[in-house]
């Protein structure tokens, strides 16, 4: 990923933030398609160069995870117990 990527994104967004609000904000026009492609291509690369340097247990904890999805190892884990014999 290029920091010129990151530049154009951020000029784009700036440049259509900074215009005056329409009377309602349900008015309000979607980003371009360019922007929107463009801000894809540089979350996809960011995400990827991220991955290729850190390993996934580096950036986030299994409890994170499983606090994000709603797991609570305490109670499920006996959950699972009843299913099987160890």
């Amino acid at each position: 990923m290029t920091g010129r990527a990151v530049l154009d994104l951020a000029r784009m967004q700036q440049k259509r933030l900074s215009q005056p609000p329409p009377i309602t904000l349900t008015n309000v026009p979607p980003p371009p398609v360019v922007e929107t492609q463009l801000a894809g291509n540089v979350q996809r690369q960011l995400a990827n160069q991220v991955a290729a340097h850190v390993p996934p247990g580096e950036i986030v904890s299994t409890p994170a995870i499983h606090n994000a999805i709603g797991i609570q190892d305490e109670l499920d884990m006996d959950i699972f117990g009843e299913f099987f014999v160890t």
